[in-house]
């Protein structure tokens, strides 16, 4: 009896046995082997992690790369590293391996350079874009970009939260592949694709200069703008090349704000001359009212009509506080200039009484009538006066729009009624009016329409015996665009232009 039940016993114990064995046969046969990857850089000069400061350009521990789609991150650091998947379990597959840096540039069908990036700012480091490509476990990234080393080193930015870079001609974010080491951009004529660098917290500059990495396609570049925003993300800082830049891959060019960086002014290029992006006085393009209007003179006065001026949204509408010696009936100008009489032979304002040309200096100044014409050519192929703007509606007179503020398709602008200038040749350049209405004998002003002041003189209406006359503006008013005469003491906002 006993011999049975152990005949029984190992009988049995042979059945677990074998379940056991083939279980364990099968688990082992769905698991694959965990893919470990080696990562080293091209050079020296190559940079994920780069740490400028101390000369010396390497991975950083848990630094993030995409492989065939999925994330593995850096076990070391320095120059090589060796990459587990960040999630267990997680393995490429494929019989080719194709790895970005940082991982964010590869969302597992298509890789694209981020129109807006958010990085922590450390002295002397930043992140390139990388790409590897290999059949094996070991990878060999190369730059991907050329590189903006923005030196900010003035008094008048202290902080920094975010930097834009755009161009007149060339995107510089969006999908891209690779060709010769460098990310080649899918849509390169796509303009409004520009490269945002927002900082997790504001980042405090220095007087001995403060330093910032920008990572942008290699191209050649028209007018490449360089824009810096402070915490409350007003822009504090601008500069604009005016001449073509070519950025090559793998390359580092230094770009140096000084103090008098606040002299230089963004702008676009139209109907031949440069155009200001903003408004005389406005800090930017669209946005809000207190940011884009800009200031509101009397013509010919170098001075603004308020020490003060406040923005009641609920309205809406501005109240002012009018300078010292401001008649708000007749204005700094009822006399027009100190030195001489009307005269048919001036038609147009002198510098000497143009505030921009005093202000900005160089060849800034108040527009003519034949700047505003020449703008409206370059859109529509007509002078202002022949062009109709329906302004209940998107639909361009040519190419030429007047933006709603319900209007969401141009998020830069919204919430803000003005018009549009789109150039017919290259649709990419865009010229946005904001509509700032004007001052008369009010003591507020509620945007309903556009009003810029133009330094040209209406001469028929110059009337020497009575010491007046009236300059023009451009206007936009029952559903048309057209060059008006107003009086001197208006005071209306200013759109700066440069020959």
């Amino acid at each position: 009896m006993k011999k049975i039940i152990y005949i029984v016993a190992i009988a049995i114990a042979v059945v677990f046995s074998s379940c056991s064995s083939k279980s364990d046969y099968l688990m082992e046969e769905n698991i694959s082997p965990e893919l470990i990857f080696t990562a080293t850089m091209e050079s020296d000069s190559s940079r994920a992690t780069y740490n400028e400061t101390n000369s010396c350009a390497s991975w950083e521990v848990n630094d993030q790369i995409s492989i065939n789609g999925i994330a593995y991150s850096a076990q070391s650091a320095g120059v090589s590293s060796t990459f587990k998947a960040s999630q267990e379990g997680q393995n490429a597959t494929g019989s080719q391996f194709n790895a970005y840096f940082p991982f964010e540039l590869y969302n597992g069908s298509e890789a694209s350079l981020p129109k807006c990036i958010h990085q922590t700012w450390e002295e002397g480091k930043f992140n390139m874009p990388m790409y590897a490509t290999s059949s094996s476990k070991s990878l060999e990234f190369k730059n991907l970009c050329g590189v903006l080393k923005i030196i900010i080193k003035s008094e008048k930015v202290a902080q920094v939260r975010s930097i834009t870079v755009s161009s007149s001609n060339l995107a510089t974010s969006g999908k891209f592949t690779v060709s010769g080491n460098a990310a080649v951009l899918s849509q390169p004529n796509t303009k409004d694709n520009t490269t945002t660098i927002i900082y997790d917290q504001v980042v405090t500059t220095s007087s001995n200069g403060t330093v910032f990495y920008v990572a942008i396609p290699a191209q050649t570049y028209q007018e490449l703008s360089i824009e810096v925003f402070d915490g409350q993300q007003s822009r504090v800082m601008t500069t604009t090349s005016n001449v073509d830049i070519t950025i090559e891959r793998n390359v580092i060019y230094p770009i140096s704000f000084a103090d008098n960086t606040g002299t230089t002014h963004p702008f676009i290029v139209m109907g031949g001359k440069k155009w200001s992006t903003m408004n005389f006085g406005a800090s930017t393009i669209a946005t809000s009212p207190e940011t884009c209007f800009g200031d509101y003179y009397q013509w010919g006065s170098l001075n603004k009509l308020y020490t003060h001026k406040e923005w009641n949204s609920a309205i809406p509408e501005w109240t002012f506080t009018w300078a010292p010696g401001v008649d708000e009936y007749e204005g700094f100008c009822k006399n027009y200039l100190e030195y001489k009489d009307p005269d048919s032979s001036i038609t147009t304002l002198p510098f000497e009484r143009d505030v921009v040309r005093q202000e900005w200096q160089g060849q800034w100044r108040i527009p003519t009538n034949e700047d505003f014409n020449n703008l409206a050519k370059a859109c529509t192929g007509n002078i202002l006066s022949a062009i109709p703007v329906d302004l209940n509606s998107s639909q361009p007179e040519g190419n030429i729009y007047w933006l709603s503020s319900t209007q969401t398709h141009l998020s830069e602008y919204l919430g803000i009624e003005g018009a549009l200038f789109v150039d017919k040749e290259n649709p990419y350049k865009r010229l946005f009016l904001p509509a700032a209405s004007c001052i008369t004998v009010i003591y507020t002003v509620t945007p309903i329409t556009i009003y810029y002041w133009s330094a040209s003189i209406d001469i028929s209406s110059i009337d020497i015996s009575k010491n007046e006359y009236w300059p023009y503006n451009l206007l936009v008013n029952n559903n048309v665009m057209y060059l008006d005469h107003t009086n001197r003491y208006t005071g209306i906002t200013i759109r700066p232009v440069a020959d």
